[in-house]
């Protein structure tokens, strides 16, 4: 972030963080299966539901899904922004059908 500040000439001072080695980080590889999706939403309070819903339907990660507000429905669409993508934002549309809450088109 401090580099993109100096880029746009908001600041000529160094990047304190130069020369700091970064933490490796192993990305994750597990994929919660059916088994797991159905026992967890089994005894899941209907909110988790919803954001479990909401979550695969969307595509979006839970993180993002438990930052969504009613301030970010409009018109029958649902934004969300996303926590690692700074200025992209993920509309879904929502609809009440089938006794589900939401639905992703």
């Amino acid at each position: 972030m401090f580099t993109i500040a100096r880029e746009w000439g908001l600041t000529t001072n160094a990047n304190p963080c130069f020369g700091v080695r970064r933490n490796k980080e192993k990305p994750r590889d597990y994929y919660a299966g059916e088994l797991v999706w159905n026992a967890v939403y089994g005894e899941a309070v209907q909110e988790l539901k919803d954001a479990m819903d909401l979550a695969y339907l969307t595509g979006q990660r839970p993180a993002d899904v438990l930052k969504v507000a009613t301030t970010d429905l409009a018109n029958g669409f649902v934004g969300f922004a996303r926590a690692r993508a700074a200025n992209f934002c993920v509309f879904a549309r929502t609809m009440q059908a089938n006794n589900q809450r939401l639905a992703y088109s």
